[in-house]
């Protein structure tokens, strides 16, 4: 499993803590920009977990979903918390996902790669 953090002092501190959790074998977080740093990572993904900056949503999930399996699911965060109608949206308009908004604490968009 691989993580992003945008802040590289954040990813060496989650980094600590896996390897303190003995599970720096099977989980890891690069720092740099999502967008970026999944340009460079193989596929495919089963699952993805976007939380980002909230106008940015777009952006990432352009840049990773080429790479989700079919099957795979995508969980974006903080949904009905911020304002994510134009992602949410876009997502209802394409014809290769299938998604659901679930009123979990802030929001959370459960979608499904066709």
């Amino acid at each position: 499993m691989t993580g992003t953090e945008l802040i590289a002092e954040r990813a060496a501190e989650a980094n600590a803590n896996l390897a303190r959790a003995r599970l720096e074998a099977v989980a890891n977080v690069v720092a740099g920009d999502a967008r970026e740093v999944v340009a460079g990572l193989g596929g495919p993904f089963n699952c993805v977990f976007l939380d980002a900056e909230k106008d940015e949503y777009g952006a990432h999930f352009a840049a990773f979903f080429p790479k989700v399996a079919p099957g795979g699911v995508i969980l974006t965060d903080n949904v009905t918390s911020h304002d994510c109608t134009a992602y949410q949206a876009m997502l209802r308009a394409r014809d290769d996902v299938e998604t659901v908004t679930l009123t979990l604490e802030r929001g959370l968009e459960f979608t499904l790669k066709l």
